[in-house]
């Protein structure tokens, strides 16, 4: 029988090959539940100020603890490997449960820029007060949304025991049907075949194999920003704040078949552009007035990089990037972190504290070989360094550079 470490890493395999479309992830809220710090109901083991155990518990509790966070912590673990082979990855838990206080659940939601939806019970033939909450980072949950339209106050079942003296609320975890299907019913693009889930999966699935699908395309980060997939095929539910320039981009590239020529000229390796200099510029014209821009403005690029900071900066506030400062760093140089922090980019999870040294700092003393073995050409870097001010010979050594100012 094999051990709960070669299950996890079988159970891992089969995540990371690809073979998972579809991963949802419903991890016991018992422990996390807000319900147990209010009088009269079970004993909590934590709580929002002590997410690892309270400090007064007994053994018995802290086990609790423990064990309750290494549940949540694999399924954010097994939701990151879905997400990077490709697939769609669902989370629920109350809305109130503290199991989404976890740093590696805010992690989660952050680094996929996660759509959360709130669906209440009573939406689903259940006429309690009770809600739940699915986070995912497909938008394609966004239907699942429903909201309490009664007048009245629904049923409390905080602390209600029934007659055999169990917590009421532990009875409710169960999904409705119909909330069940709802939530299939999002990602129903994902089994095209008649049959459903149930035949479209096999029970073995093959590694390094993908799921058809017919459908949208998984959301991947493609470098885009806001997790973007790339992907216009169906219908978005909100408002796009570039719609105008999206417009004028495909009018652009069907104008004429210009898209073809593109395409061929990429195809045979060309090494001239693909679009010449007048096309171009009557293309940077109309994206300006797209974007409500002055064409000098949008078409500046500063002296020294080939980037239209200008035009990147007005598209980060636009789409409100969450790393929409960045245009304003290039403008004003790229940081080295020799003089102070160098900003860290949002796009990341942030990490408590940095990774430990575990190799001694070692003293170069020559220069690369390659560097030795040209002079000519090292000094011909060097000069053309000193010609752009990068860099300065200082006469007088570490003391004449020290007067040049206090960074020197």
């Amino acid at each position: 029988m094999p051990n709960m470490t070669s299950c996890r890493m079988l159970s891992f395999t089969a995540y990371w090959s690809g073979s998972i479309g579809l991963l949802v992830a419903a991890p016991p809220c018992r422990d996390y539940s807000i319900l147990k710090l209010a009088p009269g109901g079970p004993p909590p083991c934590r709580s929002p100020e002590h997410m690892d155990g309270l400090p007064s518990n007994s053994p018995k509790l802290q086990h609790r603890a423990l064990e309750s966070k290494t549940i949540h912590l694999r399924c954010h673990e097994l939701c990151r490997a879905v997400a990077a082979s490709g697939g769609i990855w669902v989370l629920e838990n109350p809305p109130t449960s503290m199991a989404w206080l976890e740093p590696s659940c805010q992690q989660l939601l952050q680094s996929a820029s996660a759509h959360v939806v709130h669906v209440d019970a009573c939406t689903h033939g259940c006429m309690w007060s009770k809600a739940w909450a699915f986070a995912s980072n497909s938008p394609h949950i966004q239907p699942l949304q429903s909201s309490c339209r009664h007048t009245f106050q629904h049923a409390s079942i905080r602390g209600k025991r029934d007659q055999a003296g169990n917590f009421i609320s532990s009875q409710t975890a169960e999904y409705p049907a119909s909330l069940a299907q709802a939530l299939l019913g999002c990602f129903g693009f994902l089994w095209p075949q008649p049959g459903g889930p149930a035949e479209a999966i096999p029970d073995s699935p093959p590694p390094q194999t993908h799921m058809a699908s017919s459908g949208p395309k998984a959301p991947i980060c493609n470098g885009a920003g806001l997790r973007s997939c790339a992907d216009c095929s169906m219908p978005s539910h909100k408002a796009s704040p570039l719609k105008p320039l999206s417009s004028v981009l495909q009018k652009w590239c069907l104008d004429g078949d210009r898209y073809k020529r593109i395409t061929a000229h990429l195809a045979q390796g060309k090494p001239e552009h693909p679009v010449s200099e007048t096309e171009q510029e009557a293309l940077m014209e109309e994206v300006a007035l797209a974007l409500h821009m002055h064409p000098s403005v949008a078409c500046q690029t500063e002296e020294g990089q080939p980037f239209r900071l200008s035009l990147l900066a007005h598209l980060a506030q636009l789409t409100a990037d969450i790393d929409r400062h960045l245009p304003s760093i290039l403008q004003e140089g790229v940081p080295t972190g020799i003089f102070e922090p160098i900003p860290s980019s949002h796009q990341w999870p942030s990490v408590d504290g940095g990774h430990p040294l575990d190799r001694c700092l070692k003293e170069c003393d020559s220069n690369w070989k390659n560097a030795e073995a040209q002079p000519g050409l090292l000094q011909q870097l060097i000069d053309e360094e000193i010609a752009q001010g990068w860099v300065a010979e200082v006469h007088g050594g570490e003391a004449a550079a020290r007067l040049r100012g206090p960074r020197a």
